[in-house]
Parts: structure tokens; sequence; C-alpha cells
């Protein structure tokens, strides 16, 4: 069992720097699919960490996606690099990940790792799920951010079935429930669609239910603002966004 990475990144040059320098680090023969999400042209980064990288001019903020057309896009990308990815496993990596250490693999339980406690998906996005795969047990947690770490065959085999059919459908049914009034963004409700544009902790979480997959809490990777002792991967660290390459560094990224 090994752990490869699925980094997205975009125009935050000191961070993206610093996070494939430290999973070299701990992971220095992984393989590491890196696309520049019509950010920075990071070639010589991927040269220098043997990274595969794709650089797109096409925009698919995956922290907020704001249409369906922008899941379609991002999902592609993950499409090929799951492709791409020799490993069992894969981390998420973003650009507000600090990594101290290795992950223990015997930990890695579920098929999507990762999630904060009390995070739920809203009620309606479960009734959605449950529509798709009526074998599905409620509370339904949702995972999926920085740190996590994704089962690739499962994935590879999610990603295989067209899954963009189901969240489209649920994108255009939860606009019009919004729209009449019955869908409201407050507490730990995670709402769906166009009147709240969602981001890959959602999407992978429901499709990884779909196809009958669990997500399930892991120790070693916690928010900035947790205390877990455990935690060798901390996500929400924003220390370096929107800072610019140390001198030793300029030459790794084209900053335009």
């Amino acid at each position: 069992m090994t752990i490869g990475a699925f980094y997205q990144c975009w125009k935050h040059p000191a961070a993206t720097i610093q996070v494939i320098r430290q999973f070299r680090t701990f992971y220095p023969d992984a393989t590491i699919y890196l696309v520049s999400d019509n950010g920075y042209d990071y070639t010589e980064l991927a040269k220098q960490y043997n990274c595969i990288y794709e650089h797109s001019t096409l925009s698919a903020n995956c922290a907020l996606f704001s249409s369906i057309d922008q899941v379609r896009v991002w999902l592609e990308r993950l499409t090929r690099a799951m492709n791409k990815i020799k490993e069992d496993w894969c981390m998420l990596l973003e650009d507000d990940l600090y990594i101290e250490g290795k992950y223990d693999e015997n930990l890695l339980q579920a098929e999507l790792n990762g999630y904060k406690e009390g995070n739920y998906l809203w009620k309606n996005t479960e009734m959605f799920i449950k529509l798709f795969n009526p074998t599905t047990k409620s509370p339904l947690n949702h995972g999926g951010f920085g740190g996590c770490v994704l089962n690739v065959p499962f994935y590879k085999y999610v990603l295989s079935k067209n899954p963009i059919k189901y969240l489209q459908f649920m994108w255009e049914h939860t606009r019009e429930l919004s729209n009449e009034g019955h869908m409201k963004y407050a507490n730990r409700y995670i709402t769906w669609g166009e009147a709240e544009a969602r981001n890959t902790d959602i999407i992978l979480s429901i499709l990884c239910y779909i196809f009958g997959g669990s997500v399930g809490a892991f120790v070693e990777v916690r928010q900035i603002t947790d205390r877990n002792p455990h935690a060798v991967v901390i996500h929400n660290f924003k220390k370096l966004y929107n800072q610019p390459p140390e001198e030793k560094d300029k030459h790794l990224v084209k900053i335009t």
C-alpha cells in the first residue's frame, strides 16, 4: 500500500512549492498529478519534483464550484489523475496544507478517509443519495477536504461510470427546491445546487455514498484550529497564501 497525490493549484506559488516539497520529503517516489487551474505556470516545479503536470486555461475553482460545468471539468482532471496514479491511495493536496509526517496507511479503512466531526450532508442531499442507492444508512458525514485520502481503485471505478449525470440531476432538482424557498444554508446543513455553489468535499462524499463506499474519520489529518496530537497533516494552513516564492525558488514558477 502506497500513497500518490492529486493537486489542483492556482496562484499561491510559495504555498504550492512548500506543499510539493513537503510531500516529496515523505513520499519521494510517489506519483503526483499536478494541475494548474488557469493559474501560474508550474512546469519547472513539476520537472524538479517529478510531477505529472497539466496546465489548463479553464477554471474549475474546486473550493467553490459556481456551475455544474466546473464540476465536470474538475472530475475530468481527477479521472486523468486516477488513471496515472499507480498507488493504492491518493491524497488530495491543496495550497493550505502543512505536511509534517507520513500517514500510517494501516489507518485507512474507508473509501474516503477524512472528515471533520459534525459535518453532515444536508438532508435534501441525503434524500437524493438514497434515491440512487437505497441501502445508504444515515447520518451521512462528508469529507474530501485537503489532506484526505481516496481509495484509488474505488474512485477509478466511480469515475468510469459517468458520475456527472447523478450530480447534474441533483444540481438541477435542488435548484428548483431552492427557488421554492425550501433550501436554507445554516449551521451544519450543506446545500447543493446553484443557490449555494459547492466544493470537492461534497462532490467526493456524494459519489462515495452513491456507489456504496464509506466516508471514514481519519485521525492523522486535522483542521488548523483543532487540537489533535495524532495529526501529521494540517488543513487550512494559509500562512503562505498570496506570497511570492523565495528567491531560491523563483525559477520554479512562471508568474504571468
